[in-house]
């Protein structure tokens, strides 16, 4: 007997767009390259140092366990110390009718600080950056919260464009992992349906109809790619009528047809291999990238340190 209330699952088909579909294409070139792939284990084998997880097995009777993790000692020796004094930031006015307002962005930087929890943020971003090549922090706006927010990114899901060293001049970043269900019923509810589980069976319920648990266990493949978008978009320019002294018109009102970029600070898109779960222009108007990288060590023409 089927669960009343309970609506068995239509397949799944994709509704990504060719564009769309070629962004998810091209970043997977990159990302499961032998490069990153090799880049990946070492950084899960360093995890696993840092865990103590040498044995994999269960080790020969009489041989001990017992070592000295140096790895672990040497990153909660140093993490604290780099850490512990909140850096404080100064902005001087270059003139003294400015004054004022450079008191004001000081005031709105020590209160982001504090809101933005960054005692924790710097710390964990220093402790990824001691472990692994780099330390990755994401800053973007939450419009749940109405307010700037910043996440440390896992470095092992990231990937940029080849052949560039700072990522700030790369044409695309972004990150691919494993996300919940129930985190994107938090964040794109009304696209819920439309994504594929990776463990997806036949005869399924909706995803809407699934418990809150059930979401929390199954989980899609969700990509968040930023791109500089070299697209333009036609738009009118108004140009006012003008008048001489006497009020009488010597150029009447008139438009004329432009040019400009469609997404003049970076586009920024959310996928799964089946629906674009967002596709929307930077709302920064710095035109950066969103990713911020912690090195302990820069490495020469580079990108990843060490």
């Amino acid at each position: 007997m089927k669960p009343f209330g309970k609506k068995k699952s239509e397949p799944v088909e994709s509704t990504l767009s060719d564009e769309h579909q070629s962004f998810i294409t091209y970043f997977d070139k990159v990302f499961e390259s032998d490069e990153y792939k090799q880049r990946r284990k070492k950084m899960n084998n360093w995890l696993e140092l840092y865990k103590a997880e040498l044995w994999k097995d269960e080790i020969p009777e009489g041989e001990s366990r017992v070592q000295v993790n140096y790895i672990f000692s040497a990153i909660q020796t140093l993490c604290p110390l780099l850490t512990d004094n909140k850096p404080v930031g100064y902005l001087r006015a270059r003139a003294p009718l400015y004054q004022e307002m450079a008191s004001l962005y000081r005031m709105a930087y020590d209160y982001s600080w504090d809101v933005q929890d960054m005692d924790d943020v710097f710390y964990r971003a220093v402790k990824d950056c001691l472990l692994w090549p780099i330390g990755l922090t994401k800053t973007y706006y939450d419009p749940e919260k109405e307010d700037i927010a910043t996440d440390v990114v896992d470095p092992r899901t990231y990937a940029l464009a080849p052949g560039y060293t700072d990522n700030w001049d790369a044409p695309w970043q972004g990150e691919k992992a494993e996300k919940p269900l129930s985190w994107i019923a938090d964040h794109f509810p009304e696209k819920l349906n439309k994504v594929k589980p990776l463990a997806q069976g036949e005869n399924e319920t909706r995803n809407s109809d699934k418990s809150l648990m059930r979401l929390m266990s199954e989980s899609a493949t969700v990509y968040e790619i930023w791109i500089k978008d070299p697209q333009t978009e036609d738009y009118i320019i108004e140009h006012a009528a003008e008048f001489d002294d006497e009020g009488k018109i010597v150029k009447d009102a008139s438009e004329e047809k432009a040019k400009r970029k469609k997404y003049p600070d970076g586009r920024w898109v959310t996928l799964t291999n089946t629906v674009d779960l967002d596709d929307r222009p930077s709302p920064f108007s710095h035109g950066k990238a969103p990713y911020v990288v912690w090195r302990d060590y820069s490495v020469n023409h580079d990108f990843w340190g060490m």
